[in-house]
């Protein structure tokens, strides 16, 4: 069986289970986790970086705003400037079920809602002191901003790369009735060098993940699925 036509059967398989999960299980808590706040738990200044409001990352549409806060239980938005004068943008989506109907949505559909090209998401793996991170990557432009994207998912305390990823998450939590939260990271900058905005990109996740105490980093940066 090819590629495309298995990965077409486990969907379906997948879909069916989704459906008898919904209809004989009905879910029953949201994982006992602190509360979290996502503006005090990230500080505005750590390592090398200092929060810099000159230049801000990708925010919806208004008539799509409402659609994400019904998602999302907080959100934050941040640049932040190193002392070489190169720059980053955060920004972390929280929400408090995840679900078929309330899930994450993947940055690759914000950008394309603001009209930008967006090349083709893929995995990478950044090299932290902490050990390897699996992220995605894409790079998305609009007229004349480059823009190379970095971006993580943790549903339910396990990090995701992919929607296909999340996807088997959630169907795991779905068969255990239970329904978790969930964290989008996105890491970014304005660059036409691709292959240094990543290394820069990796940097400030590097310096995010030690300026944050245990608690906080297993939220935001998870446990590898599986």
């Amino acid at each position: 069986m090819s590629g495309p036509r298995a990965r077409a059967v486990v969907v379906a398989l997948l879909m069916i289970a989704s459906v008898a999960a919904s209809s004989a299980l009905r879910p029953r808590a949201i994982p006992a986790v602190n509360a979290i706040d996502l503006a005090a738990t990230i500080p505005a200044a750590f390592g090398d970086w200092r929060e810099d409001p000159s230049i801000l990352p990708v925010v919806p549409e208004p008539n799509a705003q409402a659609e994400l806060e019904r998602i999302y239980s907080q959100t934050i938005a941040r640049s932040y400037v190193a002392s070489d004068g190169r720059q980053v943008m955060l920004s972390i989506a929280y929400g408090a079920a995840q679900s078929d109907s309330l899930r994450l949505h993947e940055p690759k559909v914000c950008y394309r809602a603001q009209g930008f090209a967006v090349v083709e998401p893929f995995k990478a793996t950044l090299k932290t002191l902490a050990g390897d991170l699996p992220v995605m990557r894409f790079v998305a432009r609009k007229s004349l901003r480059n823009e190379p994207v970095t971006y993580w998912m943790v549903i339910g305390g396990r990090l995701v790369q992919s929607g296909w990823d999340a996807k088997l998450v959630r169907l795991h939590f779905a068969l255990s009735g239970v329904v978790p939260d969930g964290f989008l990271v996105r890491v970014s900058s304005i660059d036409n060098d691709n292959e240094g905005a990543f290394e820069i990109e990796q940097r400030f996740v590097d310096d995010l993940l030690k300026a944050l105490d245990g608690a906080a980093r297993a939220r935001i940066f998870g446990q590898p699925a599986g």
